[in-house]
């Protein structure tokens, strides 16, 4: 009866419980979530095999990587849309204009020697994602191939090949949840609070679409054998 004399008490053991309960929805890891219908998820998949299935395939088995995966990402990046469209960035643009110019010592790793005698035309290429996954034209450097292949049909196997070398061992123990995220972010999903994702449904679609994927082949393979 004493501490019912003492509202104080009670304002602080109020505060403390709002104080946790607020800690644990910014901190707490958010659980995966997507936004897309079964009938929307379905449709998807056949999309995404009719315009890019068997290169994906193709590509999957040679460099050894998840097939799934991938036509989930293009997807999430280009909404299987054949031929996809290109975004440029023009905040990117300038970051690299600047490492051209000296002002800026490096931007994802190019220098100002990657950018030597390059155009301001062909530095806006470089700010511009192309293809099916939506890779950034930079990523060229990186990949030590001239911009025009990733602007072309080839775009596919290149994004994939960059995939590979930039996150291929988050696929390899199948850890799809980072790759996803690191995909869009270039960071792995974070272990507390929200994704990073410009969509908070990115992950949580693509994890979505992978499984689609893989109960489409299961009932492939089954009326295959029948």
């Amino acid at each position: 009866m004493r501490i019912l004399k003492r509202p104080h008490f009670w304002v602080i053991l109020i505060s403390l419980g709002c104080l946790a309960c607020l800690s644990y929805i910014i901190l707490w890891q958010k659980p995966l979530r997507a936004n897309k219908s079964n009938m929307t998820v379905a449709f998807a998949v056949k999309k995404v095999n009719a315009n890019y299935g068997k290169r994906v395939e193709l590509y999957a088995k040679q460099l050894d990587l998840p097939a799934d995966y991938f036509k989930a990402l293009i997807l999430l990046e280009c909404s299987a849309n054949y031929p996809p469209s290109n975004r440029y960035e023009p905040r990117v643009f300038e970051q690299l204009l600047a490492v051209q110019s000296g002002q800026l010592p490096e931007y994802s790793g190019i220098r100002q020697i990657h950018l030597k005698g390059y155009s301001q035309k062909i530095l806006q290429q470089m700010a511009t994602s192309w293809g099916p996954l939506q890779i950034m034209g930079y990523h060229s450097i990186h990949l030590g191939i001239h911009i025009d292949k990733l602007k072309s049909e080839q775009s596919l196997y290149y994004g994939m090949v960059w995939a590979k070398q930039n996150y291929g061992y988050l696929l390899k123990k199948k850890a799809f949840r980072d790759a996803f995220h690191f995909h869009n972010t270039g960071k792995l999903y974070p272990k507390w609070g929200a994704p990073l994702t410009y969509d908070r449904y990115y992950v949580g679609n693509g994890i979505l679409y992978m499984q689609k994927l893989s109960e489409n082949n299961a009932s492939s393979y089954t009326k295959a054998m029948q």
